[in-house]
């Protein structure tokens, strides 16, 4: 299909179409209708109707005549059209999922591109955050076994279960596929896929907090990918890498990365790298004492994840209303056939009272249909809406807590510079001490901000102090703080800082409660407080 010139594509299908007549070969001669197909849907000048007319008519030959292979392929075709090419992701869907199906009854064998469909399948899945229906399909074809597997698609199915995985944040198995990832790269020297897997190793060792070990994939990810010239990925790499530096006490080289990774996202154009990139400046700025800007950045950040969430939520609301328009297409095709019924059966008495009937039946169906289809809708808008308002509580309450932690590091930090210090440096170790009460006072959480925890607390626990009142109704207001910061599975020193106390003070409270409750160990606490 490489000519732009149509008649010199269909002279060349015109003669392979004859070749295979010449042999009785029926399978190239149903192949020659497919180039023709393909044409069509790569060449933009055909309208949508007509293009998405001729392959139906093909898939129904397909299908009547019983050639599944055909059948496959034009059904697989139809939707990577209509999705890929015009975004009408409920119709794209509908066919992926007829092509999921007759894949079931074929082997590789018989159908050698067996495996690139169901990558297909699992890759706009993927896309839509459907990662367990994407899992499923990726390990189909992942255990393909056959000489027909493609080389260009093994390692992107590898990658999509990788990725998939670290987005159900079960870190260990995408560990597993990238590593697989990495090894084949490795092997067959192909450095690209090399810089991508090192890069999203270094990315789930940075999750994990494993900065030692993220540090030397981030680098040589980081390496390859800027000899590709490849802005977008480097710069997510880059803000990922910076955030290692951070978490390795390198604030030099954490600000190096973040202006690098600023210049590849300017450079790049990929808003969505703005992500890493504003909570790695965040970051700096909190580590340098800066809280003005580390608010600001997180602003930032929050605003840029509402923008992506929107754009998400868009395409989601779109595949939604699709699916309902579809729904409506075919209720309206039906009724359309009920009509004509009618005229057939209006001659015979007892077939129009029938008719009569069905007709009521059906508009009552409708009614029923629409009714649901437009509460589902409802309930879309209400679940995104109630998911994203959550996603944003949970960044607030994680951050919140990040801060108390970095602010314990740094003290112990000092505590720490302050008794390897000499006496020689009196003036020194004064200064330090200051900083130190100035950190512990700024720690220590006044009314008003444990209300403002409190109510962010809820927003991502919703029923969990209800429970505790419920639960434990003799519970004072120290134990309840001690459980809340239980929860967020902070160390006793950590809420010690936050609550303006001593570490013995906190396993005080703890001890009261364990008696007071009859709880017999600490894992049983954290137990109970993991139900509440």
């Amino acid at each position: 299909m490489r000519y732009s010139d149509s008649t010199a594509v269909f002279k060349k299908i015109n003669s392979i179409k004859n070749l295979a007549k010449k042999a009785k070969d029926d399978d190239l001669l149903l192949e020659t209708e497919l180039m023709i197909l393909h044409y069509y849907v790569f060449k933009d000048r055909f309208s949508k109707d007509f293009t998405v007319k001729k392959i139906k008519a093909l898939a129904d030959i397909a299908k009547k005549d019983k050639v599944l292979w055909l059948e496959i392929r034009t059904l697989s075709l139809l939707a990577n059209y209509l999705y890929s090419e015009h975004k009408e992701y409920g119709l794209g869907f509908e066919y992926y999922e007829k092509t999921a199906k007759l894949l079931e009854s074929i082997t590789i064998e018989d159908f050698p591109l067996k495996q690139i469909c169901l990558y297909q399948i699992a890759h706009v899945h993927n896309e839509f955050k459907e990662y367990k229906k994407a899992i499923n399909y990726l390990k189909r074809a992942k255990d393909l076994k056959s000489k027909y597997n493609s080389e260009y698609y093994t390692p992107h199915i590898y990658n999509t279960l990788g990725d998939s995985y670290a987005q159900l944040n079960q870190i260990d198995s995408s560990n597993h596929y990238f590593k697989i990832n990495l090894k084949r790269a490795t092997q067959l020297g192909d450095s690209i896929w090399i810089g991508i897997s090192s890069g999203n190793l270094g990315t789930n060792y940075l999750n994990q907090r494993n900065y030692n070990k993220a540090l030397p994939f981030l680098k040589n990810s980081i390496r390859i990918t800027e000899n590709a010239k490849d802005w977008s990925f480097t710069s997510g790499r880059l803000s990922d890498l910076g955030l290692v530096y951070l978490g390795l006490n390198n604030l030099t080289d954490a600000k190096e990365a973040a202006i690098k990774a600023n210049d590849y996202a300017i450079k790049s154009k990929a808003y969505y790298r703005l992500l890493n990139l504003f909570k790695l400046q965040s970051n700096i700025a909190a580590y340098e004492f800066k809280p003005e800007i580390a608010s600001q950045y997180l602003d930032s950040l929050v605003i840029v994840k509402d923008s992506l969430a929107k754009i998400f939520n868009g395409t989601k609301l779109v595949r939604a209303k699709q699916r309902i328009a579809l729904e409506k297409q075919l209720l309206k095709e039906e009724k359309e056939k009920l009509k004509n019924f009618k005229k057939i059966i209006i001659r015979n008495t007892l077939i129009v009272l029938l008719g009569v009937l069905l007709i009521l039946m059906f508009i009552r169906y409708s009614k029923n249909k629409k009714t649901a289809l437009e509460k589902e809708e409802k309930m879309l808008l209400e679940k995104d809406n109630a998911e994203k308002k959550l996603n944003i509580a949970s960044l607030k309450l994680k951050e919140f807590t990040t801060s108390f932690i970095d602010k314990n590091k740094k003290i112990e930090a000092l505590e720490k510079l302050i008794k390897d210090t000499s006496e020689t440096k009196e003036n020194d170790t004064k200064e330090v001490k200051i900083k130190i009460n100035q950190l512990r006072k700024s720690s220590i959480l006044t009314d008003e901000e444990w209300d403002n925890f409190v109510n962010i607390f809820n927003q991502v626990y919703p029923i969990f102090f209800n429970n505790l009142k419920i639960n434990y109704p003799k519970i004072t207001p120290s134990e309840t703080r001690l459980l809340a910061l239980s929860k967020l599975e902070l160390e006793n020193k950590q809420m010690a800082l936050m609550l303006g106390v001593g570490a013995n003070a906190i396993r005080q409270i703890k001890s009261r409660f364990l008696k007071k409750y009859a709880v017999k160990t600490d894992t049983k606490l954290i137990e109970i407080i993991n139900k509440l």
